[in-house]
């Protein structure tokens, strides 16, 4: 009685262990680090005040062009902040 019970027990086994191998978990989203937010929010506020300068500078200057201006401005004076510069991925 033990010799078929063991053969019966041995291929539940081995099925058991390839459907553990077979199974893939996906992948996790990769986290972005603490530091992200505030590089955002710096990005923001220096942005914010570039903005206000350039538009003091000539009030003709339409809004969006002065924020895509400073946008530019902020990428070329922090070109080392990769996380909230998208134009220059790593």
């Amino acid at each position: 009685m033990k010799i078929p019970l063991r053969a019966a027990l041995l291929p539940t086994l081995l099925f058991a262990a390839g459907c553990s191998l077979l199974h893939h978990k996906p992948k996790a989203a990769p986290e972005t680090p603490p530091s992200a937010g505030i590089e955002a929010d710096f990005r923001d506020r220096w942005i914010d005040k570039r903005v206000h300068d350039l538009m003091a500078a000539d009030p003709k200057l339409p809004e969006a062009e002065a924020r895509k201006t400073a946008a530019d401005d902020f990428a070329k004076a922090y070109p080392y902040l990769r996380t909230v510069n998208r134009q220059n991925p790593p």
